[in-house]
């Protein structure tokens, strides 16, 4: 068949166009059982725009979303939201091939976002996808230049813009902490940068007291966000704490509250609440989230890299450069990590 016409297939008595065109493979159904039909579509379809220039582009995204959650730059969960994103973006401004992409390109893209009504936030949210995949692009050689880096983006508060807690009042709480669930949340806050979620499942199968590690993973009762396993360090402060802390079973936490209906298996808002009360007036702020952001922004002061503290944190490194980014620029010398 192929003879006949390029793509030409047959299928039972049904006529096919399958054709590789520079390593991008297009199939369609001809939707006749018919010879001459047949050939005349298929000719109609080799003089296409898709066939004379493959979908590259598509072909580009879907490794790269491939590469990037293989390599844990981006969750599972996350995935597909940032290949509709490029596939749209590609769908949008008519793109084949990432060489199509020019400064200009992504100019007018953004402002068709802006214009389409998308919120500010999102809409850059878009842009930083376009630039992480650039990156990846330039790194495996497929691309010279980053088209999307020149654009200057309308200025929001991306950031975490909450009060944290200074170093001096971090280690004042941690060493005067009580052998307690407040002094757990502490420490499992300010020292491993758990979720409030986390805190309350954790059990002692995450606590690698020889290796020094907090492993955080799916268990039977307890689903991580994005399904995403990770492993932080264990700080000397936090090893030395649970040494001397009971690890009971199954949780550490109030191990005799069993998850019922409510979001969380154990509320500890009361108790810390009642704790923090119970400080002097300058930490009255903290709250229990402010723990993980503590631990967070005080990691991205001390030089830590932004990966490195996203993979700790369990979000996407774009999440974490956009909460935590502006921080680089206060390097303190006093957090050690």
């Amino acid at each position: 068949m192929a003879k006949l016409v390029p793509g030409l297939r047959k299928r039972g008595d049904w006529y096919h166009f399958d054709r590789m065109v520079s390593g991008v493979r297009i199939r369609k159904p001809l939707g006749t059982k018919n010879l001459d039909e047949a050939i005349a579509k298929c000719l109609e379809l080799n003089s296409a725009p898709s066939v004379i220039m493959p979908d590259v582009w598509g072909k580009e995204v879907e490794e790269y979303i491939s590469d990037n959650v293989s390599s844990e730059h981006l969750s599972h969960m996350f995935a597909p939201t940032r290949k509709y994103q490029l596939i749209k973006f590609g769908e949008m401004m008519n793109i084949r091939s990432p060489a199509d992409v020019t400064e200009k390109t992504v100019a007018n893209y953004y402002e068709r976002l802006k214009a389409a009504g998308i919120k500010s936030n999102t809409s850059k949210g878009y842009i930083y996808g376009l630039r992480s995949f650039y990156r990846w692009l330039m790194y495996k050689g497929h691309a010279n230049k980053n088209p999307a880096l020149a654009l200057k983006l309308d200025r929001t508060q991306l950031y975490y813009n909450h009060p944290v807690p200074t170093v001096k009042q971090r280690n004042y709480l941690l060493d005067n902490a009580p052998q307690n669930e407040m002094g757990f949340i502490l420490y499992m806050g300010f020292e491993a940068g758990l979720r409030k979620s986390e805190i309350i499942e954790c059990n002692p199968s995450w606590l690698d007291m020889d290796g020094r590690v907090v492993n955080i993973r799916q268990t039977e009762n307890y689903k991580v966000k994005d399904r995403d396993n990770r492993i932080i360090p264990m700080t000397k402060k936090l090893h030395s704490f649970l040494s001397s802390y009971p690890l009971t079973e199954p949780y550490i936490l109030r191990p005799d509250l069993e998850k019922g209906s409510k979001r969380y298996r154990y509320e500890p808002k009361h108790g810390w609440e009642l704790f923090i009360k119970k400080q002097k007036k300058e930490y009255q702020f903290i709250k229990m989230q402010t723990l993980r952001h503590t631990f967070a922004s005080h990691l991205v002061q001390a030089g830590v890299s932004i990966y490195k503290v996203a993979k700790w944190l369990g979000d996407g490194v774009e999440v974490v450069e956009n909460h935590y980014g502006h921080l680089t620029r206060n390097y303190d010398p006093d957090i050690e990590r």
